[in-house]
């Protein structure tokens, strides 16, 4: 509408690259990505604007301030990324990550007690054995003479390995047994940053005409299975 264009005046942009596209693709989810964005945050200390396609602005915020008055704004005034968030209902569901409004809040006051340090200090030792696995890898490489490792995988497998454990009682021995279900969600977390950047791919009925959209559907149904075999 021309109020939100009249508000989103105050915001500087750096230069559009694409009249269509806006800045889309400039800032791949990658290391060269982030470098990229850390350049912005340099030029734009407070923050800046940037354009996904004609019609979509995002609002990026840098500084700690602005960053703690909508971190602490209830969630009518900062709702979350309808778009985004779309793309990972069908992997996720509408759980507490990417539900809003009354059924979040039920959800959020109901889990809240399950997070008391009374609660979660017996499972510190599970914590600790999980991580001691994740190290014990990481021997590996640098005995090997490596000096550089890609933390990303590594970290989510110990996580993983904690939650089964933790809330199921099940041991995969994910960390060090591969696994069609680990590969099937890197491949979901990688196939939905890539959508993102495709402005012609936000609608799901063309996405799943496509390879890509046929793999996440195939991935999806990969994960929800595991999931139900271990419930």
């Amino acid at each position: 509408s021309l109020d939100n264009v009249r508000r989103l005046r105050g915001f500087p942009q750096p230069p559009k690259p694409n009249w269509l596209l806006g800045h889309m693709g400039q800032v791949p989810p990658t290391e060269e990505g982030m470098t990229k964005l850390t350049q912005m945050m340099n030029t734009y200390p407070n923050g800046f604007m940037i354009w996904m396609g004609p019609i979509t602005p995002i609002i990026v915020l840098c500084h700690p301030d602005l960053i703690r008055t909508m971190a602490n704004a209830s969630a009518a005034v900062a709702p979350k990324d309808v778009v985004f968030y779309d793309f990972l209902k069908p992997w996720l569901g509408d759980g507490l990550l990417l539900s809003a409004g009354d059924k979040w809040s039920s959800h959020r006051r109901m889990l809240t007690p399950a997070f008391h340090f009374n609660i979660l200090k017996p499972y510190m030792k599970i914590f600790n054995d999980s991580v001691n696995v994740m190290h014990a890898k990481w021997q590996r490489p640098v005995t090997e003479g490596h000096n550089r490792l890609d933390m990303f995988e590594h970290i989510s497998l110990m996580t993983l390995d904690s939650l089964q454990k933790c809330v199921f009682s099940f041991d995969s021995n994910c960390q060090e047994k591969p696994s069609e279900y680990i590969a099937a969600i890197l491949e979901l977390s990688a196939l939905v940053a890539k959508r993102h950047q495709q402005i012609f791919l936000h609608l799901d009925f063309l996405y799943y005409l496509t390879p890509d959209g046929w793999r996440f559907h195939k991935a999806c149904r990969l994960v929800h299975d595991f999931t139900d075999a271990v419930i």
